[in-house]
């Protein structure tokens, strides 16, 4: 004879109580929260139908904080369904649907909704820190696998708006984190993302302002231990104002970039070439320049510095330790710039009209706290014309020494005479100058001509 299949049709409801996971038979150390089972069986042995909705409230296992969560599954002979699955991880809002089978191989397909997702909040809820901050909205197509070697695989092709990202020196929910040292505002990211246990696997990502546009290629975000990334990005037009202030400072213009962000997230190392034009630093423009740029364990560096501003060019390194206290070493130089582009690039408070011509070389060697600088400022300038005043050649050197402010050499050469001074400016506001002034015709000068007293 002939064996059927017995069909059945069963219904079932089930409330588990996670707090009894701590005890026997799994002993786990945390274990929070209620899950809800409801499920239809019908069909047969061979081939069965199983409509369920699971459920989910303040659920918390280990280390993972999962949260709320509701949707329905149906399971078809194989096939699986997933329709409609909300999950709120402590306010991280995304909904799934989804199909695939589960029968000769674990292989789902679908889509992630996602309303409301901020990356350290999230990682957190999963035990893991971070210092990067970011929140998205999107779509996320996916295709979830398991391998036999490399276990669950979630490839990803994700469409979406982001705030962010901001990173920080520290962990984001440290109270000593400190400011952002790098702050994407908003952009739009598409791309071939691929995540699994150790991490996120960024094959091809782009990412795109209004002003700017960034591709990441071959990078990845590592979950274990204190977590790792190794990313790397060009853009061909990156906007400075996309993502100023850098470390607290104000920087602009237009540039090509290469970046690279590499490290243990608590000792992350972020380094990059930049080529850029319209080049802004604070108050001081730097037209066209060249620089290689690195933040390292609060260390922000601008190194090998070639810049240029119309006629003039300019060179150096830029060294700022923000641990406490922020200190900067300059070590910078101009060769024989015309005194008109120096000029051009001074703030506004310190502009110095009447500048005709002349010719600028200088040197700065400065290090410490930026209200303590030590170090050397020289300069030669050589015929110069300001305010009517034709000079043929100016030497100075000026100290900076604890506060203390030395003018080692200031000597003048005019056309006719000379004027040579020495001395200093303390900490106190004390003024000690010896000047010696030879040959120096004040009748011939136009600002002496100028004044209303008469010589």
């Amino acid at each position: 004879t002939l064996f059927r299949s017995p069909e059945f049709n069963l219904s079932t409801e089930i409330n588990i109580p996670l707090m009894y996971l701590k005890n026997y038979p799994v002993g786990m150390r945390c274990a929070d929260g209620d899950v809800w089972l409801k499920c239809g069986i019908k069909g047969k042995i061979s081939s069965p139908l199983a409509e369920c909705n699971i459920s989910g409230e303040g659920v918390n296992i280990e280390q993972f904080r999962i949260g709320n969560f509701s949707g329905d599954i149906v399971y078809d002979n194989g096939d699986i369904q997933i329709a409609n699955f909300k999950v709120d991880n402590y306010g991280n809002k995304i909904t799934i649907n989804a199909s695939g089978g589960i029968k000769n191989q674990i292989k789902i397909i679908g889509n992630v909704k996602i309303d409301r997702l901020e990356l350290a909040e999230l990682l957190k809820n999963l035990g893991v820190n971070s210092i990067v901050m970011l929140d998205i909205k999107g779509i996320v197509d996916f295709n979830f696998y398991i391998d036999p070697e490399k276990g669950v695989i979630v490839d990803t092709k994700p469409v979406l708006s982001l705030i962010g990202p901001k990173i920080f020196p520290n962990y984001f929910f440290l109270p000593n984190r400190g400011e952002p040292v790098f702050y994407l505002k908003s952009a739009n990211l598409s791309g071939d993302v691929s995540i699994t246990e150790k991490g996120v696997s960024l094959k091809s990502v782009d990412i795109n302002t209004d002003k700017s546009s960034v591709r990441v290629r071959n990078s990845f975000i590592g979950f274990l231990g204190d977590g790792y990334m190794d990313l790397r990005a060009v853009s061909d037009n990156m906007d400075f104002s996309d993502i100023t202030p850098i470390a607290g400072l104000d920087i602009r213009g237009v540039s090509h970039l290469n970046a690279i962000l590499k490290g243990p997230f608590p000792s992350l190392k972020i380094s990059g070439d930049v080529d850029a034009r319209g080049f802004m630093f604070e108050n001081f423009y730097g037209g066209t320049v060249r620089v290689s740029v690195e933040f390292f364990k609060n260390h922000l560096s601008f190194r090998n510095i070639n810049g240029r501003v119309n006629e003039m060019s300019y060179s150096g390194d830029v060294i700022l330790d923000m641990n406490g206290a922020p200190d900067i070493e300059v070590n910078a130089a101009i060769k024989e710039a015309q005194a008109r582009s120096i000029v051009s690039l001074l703030p506004p408070s310190a502009k110095i009209t009447g500048v005709k011509k002349g010719i600028v070389s200088l040197s700065v060697n400065l290090k410490g706290a930026v209200n303590s600088l030590s170090g050397n400022v020289k300069s030669v300038v050589s015929d110069l014309d300001i305010q009517g005043e034709k000079i043929s050649r100016i030497e100075s050197s000026l100290s900076f020494e604890n506060g203390e402010i030395l003018l080692n050499k200031l000597l003048v050469n005019l056309y006719e005479g000379s004027l040579d001074a020495r001395g200093s400016l303390t900490k106190g506001g004390d003024i000690n100058l010896k000047l010696d002034i030879k040959g120096v015709r004040l009748e011939d000068s136009e600002f002496i001509k100028s004044l209303p007293v008469k010589f």
